[in-house]
């Protein structure tokens, strides 16, 4: 069951996490993303991470869609796990280290 990280930071979310349908890619620079069904790719410069006690907030810019974020929470005492959280059109989505 997730429970709350405390003092989330960068370990917490860089590197790869993959879903049932696409790959995120976190670097301290980058934005990766890769659509496992369209095998699309995108990579985008970070503008930030905010990090909560329960969140990490990423920024990243988009060239296309201008400055975009995603909220990811709930990870795994272990960190093998996260999700996505539910933002606007964002759905609430489970991510795993891969």
């Amino acid at each position: 069951m997730p429970t709350p990280s405390r003092a989330l930071d960068y370990p917490n979310i860089l590197g790869n996490w993959c879903s049932e349908t696409s790959k995120y890619t976190f670097t301290r620079e980058m934005f990766s993303i890769f659509v496992f069904a369209t095998r699309g790719e995108g990579s985008f410069k970070i503008i930030d991470y905010r990090f909560t006690s329960e969140e990490v907030d990423v920024g990243w810019f988009n060239p296309e869609a201008g400055e975009r974020h995603a909220a990811f929470g709930e990870f795994t005492k272990d960190g093998a796990t996260m999700f996505q959280l539910a933002r606007g059109s964002a759905p609430h989505k489970r991510y795993e280290r891969c």
